[in-house]
């Protein structure tokens, strides 16, 4: 399950219909509401979302992790027609609160404070989320996006208060510690708004760690983060009518 990054009202959870129907107010095409859960159902009644992940226990079971206005709140939709909240962790209030995972840890940020927060997920099956942290290392307190190469086990901030909302990265060696492990340089790059890294295993980057970053007005620049103490841009494209380069994703062939 990718990521939804503008704000949203509810968690919807969708699955293939018959062309032409309306769901939730709105013409579909080849989806069906299955379940609707609205802000006021949540711990706090938040007034709005802003991203959803998703994430598969050992078991099976699957989950969405929503990031909302006051909290992390986690939603059993392993039976997408009746979800249930399992789980909740607050934080400040922030219009942006984006979450990753890695093994069995979510990782959140928000743009108001309290730097990284890192939840352990293991007991999610039998309903029980921790805060094991928040990590505030070298100053960090808030960030718009978190990203997480899970191959090489690195997070990355995009758009927080330290570096000037250039990739930050943090090693999850000891998952549940992440450290500070380096960060773009004013001189190779700007501000990145979304990301995704990955570790290439074959052809002229094989063993590099490979940054792709929406940087907003700026278009989006590649960069190359193997090494984390001197990790440089590779590329800067901008293209017609660039508005606002506001997320990336790469196709399963990394075309």
């Amino acid at each position: 399950m990718s990521a939804c990054r503008l704000p949203i009202a509810a968690l919807l959870v969708l699955a293939i219909a018959p062309v032409g129907e309306v769901q939730a107010g709105f013409p579909s095409e080849n989806v069906t509401l299955l379940s609707h859960l609205p802000p006021h159902v949540f711990p706090g009644s938040p007034s709005r979302g802003n991203d959803c992940w998703g994430y598969v226990s050992p078991s099976g079971r699957e989950y969405a992790l929503m990031g909302m206005r006051n909290a992390l709140n986690v939603v059993d939709i392993t039976n997408p027609s009746f979800p249930t909240i399992v789980g909740s962790v607050a934080h400040a209030e922030s219009n942006w609160s984006d979450v990753k995972t890695y093994l069995h840890y979510a990782y959140v940020v928000n743009e108001e404070n309290g730097g990284i927060d890192v939840i352990d997920l293991a007991n999610i099956d039998f309903g029980f989320v921790s805060l094991v942290q928040r990590v505030t290392a070298n100053g960090v307190q808030t960030s718009h996006n978190v990203a997480i190469d899970t191959d090489s086990g690195f997070l990355y901030l995009c758009g927080s208060n330290i570096s000037n909302g250039r990739l930050v990265a943090f090693d999850l060696s000891d998952p549940a510690n992440p450290t500070y492990a380096g960060a773009v340089p004013s001189s190779e790059g700007e501000y990145v708004h979304d990301a995704q890294i990955v570790t290439y295993t074959e052809g002229p980057y094989a063993g590099k760690q490979i940054a792709f970053g929406a940087d907003g007005a700026f278009g989006m620049e590649v960069f190359d983060v193997t090494n984390k103490g001197n990790m440089f841009r590779l590329s800067l494209t901008t293209y017609p009518n660039l508005g606002y380069s506001h997320q990336c994703w790469l196709s399963g062939d990394r075309q």
